[in-house]
């Protein structure tokens, strides 16, 4: 690949991780508010449905992330293998990759430790 072409597809791969992340909290922010407004209306049946679909998507939309963001920290290490004038980044790419899944890990048990609180009353 050409220098041009990995810049782009580095910056195309965070772009879509960024967006990916943009939907995952629209997804953990929805469930909230949901679990706000009528969690303590819900049966048993339905907090589990809602809660696997939940799961599911956030589940997915974090892998998702994860994956846009590791292809673009290794279009970054090509870039700096391939060009000498490409200054190195004084943000760690993986490192990112990593706080970015645990930021969604996290979401995704608080959200579900928000529904029991209000389905427990507190």
């Amino acid at each position: 690949m050409s220098e041009a072409e990995l810049f782009e597809s580095m910056y195309m791969a965070s772009g879509n991780g960024l967006s990916t992340l943009a939907i995952f909290f629209t997804l953990v922010g929805s469930y909230i508010v949901a679990a706000y407004r009528v969690g303590e209306k819900l049966t048993s049946t339905q907090v589990r449905i809602i809660n696997t679909l939940f799961i599911l998507s956030t589940s997915v939309a974090t892998a998702s992330v994860w994956a846009y963001f590791l292809a673009g920290a290794r279009f970054q290490e090509a870039l700096l293998k391939t060009s000498p004038f490409v200054l190195e980044s004084d943000v760690d790419m993986h490192l990112a990759v990593i706080v970015a899944v645990v930021v969604c890990l996290i979401s995704i048990v608080g959200g579900l430790k928000f529904m029991w609180d209000i389905r427990r009353g507190r």
